[in-house]
């Protein structure tokens, strides 16, 4: 599995997610959460990467369809024409 970490300000989404932990205990030491705004600083977002992600680096990337998934393939030849063209305007 992939995944992508993005630095954000904190503001980014409106709201800051803090896991609160408990240094006395051992193991997971999570106690608690905070939801709510703060003066500064950055969160850390870590998500998957999706197929989308990854055409952005390899454009012509190999995808296979599982037969029961062959309705996917004329959005995803779609979605890899549309990047492959962004990234042709971006560069020039």
């Amino acid at each position: 599995m992939s995944f992508a970490v993005f630095k954000e300000p904190w503001y980014h989404d409106g709201r800051v997610e803090r896991l609160i932990r408990d240094p006395n205990k051992l193991g997971y030491n999570v106690s608690g959460a905070y939801i709510g705004p703060t003066k500064s600083g950055y969160k850390l977002t870590i998500r998957e990467l999706s197929i989308e992600d990854v055409l952005w680096d390899i454009p012509d990337l190999v995808i296979t369809y599982d037969s029961s998934c062959k309705e996917y393939e004329s959005k995803y030849e779609k979605l890899r024409l549309e990047t492959k063209q962004a990234i042709s305007e971006m560069r020039e």
